[in-house]
């Protein structure tokens, strides 16, 4: 699935299953519009689960002081304005389990009343953005720096895999031996990889090709503490030729 298709069947989701919120929850969008509307950063702070997740390679928001620190980065003036002037019977919808969302998931609030996410990028952090990506290119073989962003990275028994998304939308896998490190030279890439979306779980898969062979990583949101959050595959037909599991997450770079 492309990323553009996933976009476009995301808002399909998103659209039939908004509701109008009832006046509980119009209470909650309140108490965060007010805060806003008085430019109180630490009461804002205050509204926040944490960690605050901002698009990688940028590095989540961990606590208080840190979103203080940090407000400017993630809330500028354009996303200030549309939520002051959000009207929350209009602009806000009732998403279920998932919570409370501004314009089609801008902003989403969970249901104890704290924003949970902001799916929003500043001028200040696509500059921090571009910043940190060009700095971690320098951090991997020379062959692989020509890509888009760094999806995950992680270490099996047996290998070192790293996901890359490139300029054109699709995905690239790298191997190395588990002795390398990713600044050496990979025994193996693959390019013109897919993304797929795995159940209603908010799971996910790569799926990458060579010959007769299939080359799959799953990711798993549902994981237990006992099994990996990352398992690697290879398939040749029906046999599956080897499974691992993802013992130690490392930095993509």
């Amino acid at each position: 699935m492309n990323a553009l298709k996933a976009v476009f069947l995301a808002f399909l989701t998103l659209s039939f299953n908004a509701l109008t919120l009832d006046k509980a929850l119009q209470a909650q969008t309140q108490v965060v519009k007010k805060a806003f509307q008085q430019n109180d950063v630490e009461a804002i702070s205050k509204l926040v689960a944490y960690p605050l997740n901002r698009e990688h390679p940028i590095p989540a928001i961990k606590n208080e002081a840190e979103f203080i620190k940090r407000y400017k980065e993630v809330f500028d003036d354009a996303l200030i304005n549309l939520i002051i002037n959000s009207d929350t019977e209009k602009d806000w919808s009732h998403m279920g389990w998932r919570g409370i969302m501004l314009s089609h998931g801008v902003v989403w609030i969970d249901a104890s009343g704290f924003i949970s996410a902001i799916n929003h990028q500043s001028a200040t952090e696509a500059v921090m953005k571009k910043e940190l990506i060009n700095r971690s290119k320098q951090k991997v073989h020379a062959s692989l720096q020509g890509y888009k962003k760094s999806i995950l990275a992680g270490k099996t028994k047996n290998r070192i895999l790293r996901i890359d998304e490139l300029d054109d939308g699709s995905y690239r896998l790298v191997l190395w031996a588990p002795d390398k490190t990713q600044k050496d030279a990979p025994s193996l890439v693959l390019g013109a990889g897919e993304m797929n979306m795995e159940g209603s779980g908010g799971g996910y898969s790569f799926m990458f090709e060579k010959g007769k062979e299939q080359y799959l990583c799953y990711v798993f949101m549902d994981h237990t503490p006992d099994s990996p959050s990352i398992a690697f595959e290879i398939h040749e037909g029906n046999d599956i030729k080897v499974m691992e599991g993802v013992k130690e997450k490392i930095k993509a770079n």
